[in-house]
């Protein structure tokens, strides 16, 4: 009995063996491709990235070429999604490019033509009134530098307070509540997308500066206001002019008119024979004067109906 258990153990120590070496020989078989898979894997970064063709070592065991098929297929996938992302990146990148170089194009453009328009102030404001563009034109028509007003003031720093509250009194009344004092410039502007009027300026040194200024919306894409933008134009030359023709017409109409009615008057009188006869030369030359007279008169009178005409006053009076 003794010498049989010895052999059973024997025996039991041979087959344990045997399963540890066929263990050792198995985790060697299933290892060795997980290895020299996991080596392939170190360089898969740099495969994919590269859009390099991935090859991964093969095996005889089923599982595993199946999971060397499924890396390579996945490998390549991502390699052409890293190409077409390259390609897009760049594409962008030449699109980013040409887009900056043309908008720095409108951008000189846009400067260039605000800078050549010197005889207007061309001021840009937010909705709440705050200035964001205050053009060259406008510095020397007022006297502020741009970067003593963009973002720090409103354009009632440069208007007369006693015009903006009056036109604030007027357009409160017919709307029916009280405005601010900057949408005494916007309030129409909005309404009816576009507002003329004449104002008065102050310059930075105190002068007085009437002009005609144009109030505009600046809407963006959905067509909601962003903005305002006004041209002011100085019209201290027409309105000058505008006096002179006012004083030559009232010259002309109390200084001129007046007493030339009166020789007229007193040369029909001669020339019907009101006053008695005279020479027939004498009565020649009065007829001629007359007519003349006349022919002035009418000058004039057309002159006047023309400023009537003008102002709009001929039909009430």
């Amino acid at each position: 009995m003794e010498a049989y258990r010895t052999i059973l153990f024997l025996m039991l120590a041979g087959v344990i063996g045997l399963g540890v070496l066929a263990a050792e020989l198995l985790s060697r078989m299933i290892t060795q491709p997980l290895m020299r898979l996991g080596k392939s894997g170190q360089a898969l970064s740099h495969t994919i990235g590269s859009s390099e063709t991935l090859q991964l070592p093969r095996s005889h065991i089923v599982e595993f070429q199946q999971l060397s098929n499924l890396l390579e297929e996945m490998a390549a996938e991502l390699g052409g999604a890293f190409k077409r992302l390259r390609h897009t990146h760049s594409y962008l990148e030449r699109e980013v490019e040409q887009r900056t170089k043309a908008l720095a194009s409108t951008n000189d453009l846009l400067s260039s033509v605000l800078d050549a328009a010197s005889d207007f102030a061309i001021i840009v404001t937010d909705t709440q009134g705050t200035i964001k563009l205050f053009n060259r034109g406008a510095e020397n028509m007022l006297g502020y530098a741009a970067e003593d007003v963009v973002g720090l003031h409103s354009p009632t720093l440069f208007h007369d307070a006693d015009e903006v509250e009056q036109r604030l009194i007027e357009i409160s009344k017919s709307v029916g509540y009280t405005l601010t004092p900057f949408e005494v410039f916007s309030h129409w502007a909005a309404t009816e997308k576009r507002d003329s009027r004449e104002w008065t300026y102050i310059t930075r040194s105190g002068e007085r500066l009437p002009i005609k200024l144009v109030i505009s919306n600046i809407v963006d894409q959905q067509g909601s206001i962003t903005g305002y933008l006004g041209i002011a134009e100085d019209i201290s030359e027409s309105k000058r002019v505008e006096q002179l023709k006012n004083e030559f017409i009232a010259t002309v109409s109390h200084e001129l008119r007046t007493p030339l009615t009166s020789i007229s008057g007193a040369l029909g009188m001669v020339s019907a024979g009101a006053l008695g006869s005279v020479p027939d030369t004498v009565m020649q030359m009065v007829n001629i004067a007359h007519k003349n007279s006349q022919r002035l008169t009418h000058l004039i009178n057309d002159l006047l109906d023309i400023e009537k005409i003008a102002v709009g006053k001929l039909g009430k009076l």
